[in-house]
């Protein structure tokens, strides 16, 4: 037998780093099994064959299959990669399915790689579960896309392409607003707080900014309490806005997803995620205009206009009051919004 779990693990933090197609492998298994790092650093596992001998298991995100060339023997390698990101303890979670992988074809050389995709199945469902968001940022997506919800039904009822309404989104891209366009910002936030107590991250989140230029800023608050009885998840609000959708964009919508917080929703992970806590709405969501009288916290807060010297940062929770704008005023909003003459 070879290596064992921990010189795994000390063995992928010291691979170097891909340069394109090109990978200095560690190989485990002559001519089936090797050890390498991705170009974004990420950890990767090489099983040797052409596509086709994997059988329809390798679809999704965790899986890839490519033309490799590696360093270390000067041989060009095809193979599916099984890979990790570079987060803190995926190099063990990609030790185990080496580890077993290996054995495996120890004990049994002549092993095909379908066979072998099946016998680490269960070892493959780590990976999986940690490319799963976790449930604050399940929340976070849910509020976005229930306010993308409201505004497609918005645009259907104006005529207007659906397609300004993803332009608008910029939550999925790690932007400083999750929602901005026509010099009007949103805010979505989304917490277990049945009072609208919402976390701030920043003394800017709720300052207007000057670059992009910001006119009208807006909170969009709703309360998401993990409800593990409660049939509604990230998943069903996927579904409605998916529904409304016009159907040209649902490819964009999915490419959106997966970038969101640099992590990503899946949608090959589905059936995983429906395993996940469902969430009870309430209270209910809501625009509420950051203007001067919303008592935050401000730069004109502190005597000298700017914070301490020695404080780089400050977050906070702010509690907010229930929304008090009309339906009119919201709508007279998404119309300057998405550019409604």
């Amino acid at each position: 037998m070879g290596p064992n779990l921990e010189s795994l693990v000390r063995i992928l933090d010291g691979l170097d780093v891909a340069s394109g197609g090109d990978r200095r492998a560690h190989t485990l298994v002559e001519n089936r099994l090797h050890l390498t790092r991705g170009s974004d650093s990420e950890f990767e596992l090489f099983i040797e064959g052409e596509m086709t001998s994997f059988g329809d298991q390798m679809n999704g995100s965790l899986f890839s299959w490519g033309n490799y060339h590696d360093i270390t023997t000067n041989r060009n390698i095809s193979a599916l990669v099984i890979s990790a990101d570079n987060r803190s303890g995926h190099s063990r979670l990609l030790a185990h399915i080496a580890y077993e992988s290996q054995r495996i074809l120890t004990e049994n050389p002549d092993i095909d790689n379908e066979s072998l995709l099946f016998e680490i199945g269960p070892f493959l469902s780590l990976i999986i579960q940690s490319q799963v968001l976790s449930i604050a940022k399940q929340m976070g997506l849910t509020g976005e896309l229930i306010l993308m919800e409201d505004l497609l039904n918005f645009a259907t009822e104006r005529g207007i392409h659906h397609s300004r309404v993803l332009t608008a989104w910029k939550g999925y891209e790690n932007s400083e607003r999750d929602y901005y366009a026509n010099r009007i910002a949103i805010e979505v936030k989304a917490s277990g707080s049945r009072n609208r107590v919402h976390k701030i991250s920043s003394i800017e989140q709720l300052l207007l900014s000057d670059e992009p230029k910001e006119e009208q800023l807006y909170v969009y608050s709703v309360g998401l309490s993990p409800d593990t009885s409660r049939p509604y998840k990230l998943i069903t609000q996927i579904d409605n806005v998916e529904r409304v959708l016009d159907l040209s964009l649902h490819d964009d919508f999915y490419d959106y997803l997966a970038q969101y917080c640099g992590e990503g929703y899946h949608r090959n992970l589905r059936d995983r995620y429906n395993l996940e806590t469902g969430f009870t709405i309430s209270p209910p969501a809501g625009l509420i205009r950051i203007d001067d009288s919303i008592d935050i916290l401000r730069y004109s807060s502190f005597t000298t206009g700017r914070l301490p010297n020695d404080v780089e940062d400050i977050n906070y929770k702010a509690r907010f009051n229930d929304p008090d704008i009309s339906r009119t005023e919201v709508e007279e909003l998404y119309s300057i919004m998405l550019g409604i003459e």
